[in-house]
């Protein structure tokens, strides 16, 4: 095996330029709402959490997934699935944003107890 090339994620995240630019935007929440957005020319749906602190916290704060970030629409219909699943679950989320920490531009979402 070469030991070089089969390193796992944690490795690359090790290696990244700058590895705090962009990353989890919040972890362990709970969804509260979601709703997705149809406007001329963009697909997207936002998520509210019950977080309190941390970078997407707050009564308003949506965090918005825009299916042009996605590698495919397949990608993106998954990431919605997960997030009425969350919802309707009350199972926790991490959320997030590979390009920077905005909220506005989510990419990932994961399901855990």
């Amino acid at each position: 095996r070469d030991v070089e090339r089969s390193r796992g994620l944690g490795d690359v995240y090790k290696r990244q330029a700058n590895p705090s630019i962009a990353g989890e935007i919040t972890r362990n929440v709970q969804l509260v709402e979601v709703a997705s957005h149809a406007f001329p020319g963009e697909k997207s749906f936002g998520v509210l959490t019950n977080a309190t602190s941390g970078l997407c916290a707050g009564v308003s704060q949506w965090i918005v997934f825009n299916e042009e970030k996605f590698a495919s629409l397949e990608s993106y219909n998954q990431s919605f699935s997960l997030a009425l699943t969350a919802l309707t679950t009350g199972q926790n989320v991490r959320i997030h944003n590979y390009t920077d920490n905005s909220c506005d531009g989510a990419d990932f979402i994961s399901i855990s107890r």
